[in-house]
């Protein structure tokens, strides 16, 4: 079968930081490390980094936000890519140029 690529998911299990994301069959998981994510109807959206591939629909990751009140069957969005964060610049910590 060949493989397509995806991403959009539902989250199937949530046990306190940790979330479990299912794709649909036959498609391409996002890679670990890269970030999902996931938008409760009504709520913040939660970031989700991919830590491993528990099967061939199915990823598990850690939330970086809390997970309180997200159930079963809410959307996931691959990002493509990893977490990123904006930084200021580098040397305004005292850098001597």
């Amino acid at each position: 079968m060949e493989r397509t690529k995806t991403t959009d998911g539902r989250v199937i299990a949530v046990r306190g930081a940790v979330v479990d994301v299912a794709f649909d069959g036959g498609v391409t998981l996002p890679p670990i490390d890269d970030a999902l994510v996931i938008t409760p109807d009504g709520a913040a959206p939660i970031t989700v980094e991919v830590q491993a591939h528990v099967n061939e629909s199915t990823v598990r990751g850690i939330a970086l936000q809390s997970t309180m009140g997200l159930s079963r069957g809410v959307p996931a969005r691959a990002t493509g890519g990893p977490i990123e964060v904006t930084a200021a610049n580098p040397c305004s910590a005292g850098c001597s140029t």
